[in-house]
């Protein structure tokens, strides 16, 4: 069994914040059983990451966080960790922009 595989990839600025992108994958890389996939930005001010979305398999099934509404707002996803990659790498400037208009 493979250990935790774990990589960064910056995804682009949006009004002047740098959006990055966490993936957590374990125990196989290729098709892990447990993973989460996160999208953030690093508060200038605090040097602290801002979690904005995320897709992760905890709590016992696949599910997207949209943490810009209700934690409770769980959105059940059938999908592996590269379709959650793709997802971000598509969408991310969807999420930014309403987790500012919720959070500013």
């Amino acid at each position: 069994m493979a250990g935790p595989q774990n990589f960064e990839d910056n995804l682009g600025t949006w009004r002047g914040r740098t959006y990055l992108m966490a993936v957590r994958g374990t125990p196989d890389y290729f098709d892990p059983d447990d993973f989460s996939v996160n999208v953030y930005y690093k508060d200038a001010a605090t040097e602290s990451s801002i979690d904005i979305a995320r897709v992760d398999t905890s709590h016992g099934y696949t599910h997207m966080d949209r943490l810009f509404r209700d934690p409770k707002d769980k959105k059940p996803v059938d999908w592996d960790i590269w379709e959650a990659i793709d997802h971000f790498e598509e969408y991310w400037p969807r999420y930014a922009k309403q987790f500012e208009k919720s959070w500013g």
